[in-house]
């Protein structure tokens, strides 16, 4: 690479020299000034680079003391005259030129660098480098720090201070390291120039501008080949850690996928994220390919996703025309289904589905909630609570309305008890001989049950609502509970399911079309896929 970076300098080096002389009998004549054919040069070497190709130089040339500058790139040219350092000219990008041009005198101290040579060696040494007497001492300044980049960036630089004689001025020049064509310090001396006489033939004219010349310093000449290896150097290193990184997160996490899923789920997730940031930064090279299908085939076991295809298990017309099911509940071995709009209630045995109308007309005609405790129904209606004898046929009015309840979102039995999930509390009804008692706040403490969707009872109350979160009260106090492990939020869910019996909780997360298995300390467990979900209305 170095050399063939060496090659690529001298070659731009030579085709800027081809460039200026090719019209340096104009300059020498009068005509076109030197900082125009300065700038023309570059210009022309930008398009024969073409657009792919970054150039960047920074190059100057003296003619009767005065001092030419173009900088195209980041260079700066900085001036210490006298007891002041300024910085003169400072390049703007790759794509723009910037010029200038003014008398030196004598003393006259200055630096050409490239940007990376700025950007390594601090303002304050550059300052105490041009102050130095000569630029030897400056050199000794300078040059340790510019030799760390270890060639990793375009740090190039020329100091350079007049001396006048009597007949003669003198320009040493310090070139440190140029692209790594010369890591050497150079010295150059050049007599005084002058215009040429009247009537000079023009090829006299010529030579003495072609010693002019000899002055021209460029600096960070370079395409962008170079550069390119470079940084393709260290984003093949980049892509190496990355590779390393992702490896060892998932040989982690496939160890501990069955001691501890919730663990293995997190160090997955995460090599997987590395995995879309190595993507994103150029690529898949082969070993990615292979480590991505192997997380690929991991994921789903700490996913623990199940695609299903349900089957009919029963239909309920087989029991009413036209019957539908708009709440459910699962009681003991049998399912008792409500249908608002045939007003009725259905009883299904599961184990040998078995079927039976349960209730119809009547009160039923404004009911909105079913839920059963064993043998006894329970039906939210207009009136009130209602329970129906199956055998008797009777639709007894258990519970009278109440204007303060508010809006009823849930009805629930736990320990023969009712309980009613309202918009901002939670009323419970307590099982007496005779029936039940007067309604108590069943709540202990303050408790947002806006936007609620769903209640489900195992000894303590879970509250769902409509964004997801889900709210744990014991003894009527809210206790602290999180969610943890989901790929995804729940979105636009419909119901919450878990008894006493049960050792997880159930969501139906309709905007996802899933039902999601959390473990009741919030972890996630598993999850069921299917289209159809998302049409749902609850769970049993």
């Amino acid at each position: 690479e170095k050399e063939e970076m060496a090659a690529l300098g001298r070659e731009t080096i030579t085709r800027l020299h081809e460039e200026y002389y090719g019209s340096a009998a104009g300059v020498a004549g009068g005509g076109t000034s030197p900082l125009i054919k300065l700038k023309q040069a570059i210009k022309k070497l930008m398009v024969e680079a073409g657009p792919e190709s970054q150039l960047s130089v920074t190059a100057a040339v003296l003619v009767n003391k005065v001092l030419y500058v173009a900088i195209l790139g980041q260079g700066r040219l900085i001036l210490r005259r006298k007891s002041r350092t300024e910085t003169i000219l400072t390049g703007s990008s790759a794509e723009n030129i910037v010029t200038a041009s003014g008398y030196l005198e004598n003393g006259d101290t200055f630096l050409l660098g490239t940007g990376d040579f700025f950007q390594l060696v601090p303002e304050e040494v550059v300052q105490k480098a041009l102050a130095a007497g000569t630029v030897d001492e400056a050199a000794e300044i300078l040059a340790p720090i510019a030799h760390e980049s270890n060639g990793q960036g375009l740090v190039a630089a020329v100091a350079a201070k007049v001396e006048e004689g009597k007949t003669k001025k003198k320009l040493r020049l310090w070139l440190p390291k140029l692209n790594r064509i010369t890591s050497s310090l150079q010295r150059v001396k050049f007599n005084r120039l002058s215009q040429p006489r009247a009537g000079q033939p023009l090829v006299k004219k010529k030579t003495l501008f072609t010693v002019a010349l000899v002055l021209i310093l460029i600096l960070g000449v370079s395409v962008i080949l170079g550069k390119q290896k470079r940084e393709k150097g260290v984003q093949k290193q980049k892509m190496a850690v990355l590779l390393e990184q992702i490896q060892e997160k998932k040989e982690e996490g496939e160890a501990v996928i069955e001691l501890n899923p919730v663990r293995a789920k997190e160090l997955l997730f995460e090599a997987q994220d590395l995995l879309k940031q190595a993507e994103a930064e150029g690529g898949l090279s082969e070993d990615f390919s292979q480590i991505k299908e192997e997380l690929e085939a991991l994921l789903p076991q700490v996913l623990r996703e199940h695609e299903i295809e349900p089957e009919l298990f029963f239909d309920l017309v087989l029991i009413k025309d036209d019957a539908a099911a708009d709440e459910a509940v699962l009681s003991a071995s049998n399912l008792f289904v409500l249908d608002k709009t045939k007003a009725s209630v259905y009883r299904l045995s599961l184990p040998d589905k078995k079927s039976a109308i349960i209730g119809s007309g009547g009160k039923l005609e404004t009911s909105f909630q079913i839920t059963a405790f064993g043998p006894e129904i329970f039906v939210l209606a207009e009136e009130g609570i209602l329970q129906l004898e199956e055998k008797a046929k009777e639709q007894i009015l258990a519970i009278d309305s109440d204007k303060n309840w508010g809006e009823i979102v849930d009805l629930q039995s736990f320990g023969g008890n009712l309980y009613l999930l309202t918009d901002n509390n939670i009323w419970a009804y307590s099982r007496t001989e005779s029936g039940f008692g007067a309604k108590r706040n069943w709540l202990k403490s303050e408790a947002n049950l806006a936007n609620t969707v769903s209640m489900a009872i195992d000894g303590s109350i879970w509250v769902l609502k409509s964004d997801g979160t889900i709210l744990k009260f014991i003894q009527g106090k809210k206790e602290a509970f999180g969610v943890a492990g989901l790929d995804k939020p729940i979105k636009n869910p419909k119901a919450i399911f878990t008894n006493e019996d049960t050792e997880a909780l159930y969501i139906l997360d309709n905007g996802n079309s899933r039902v999601v298995v959390l473990e009741k300390s919030g972890e996630y467990h598993s999850q069921y896929l299917w289209s159809g979900i998302s049409e749902a209305t609850g769970l049993a």
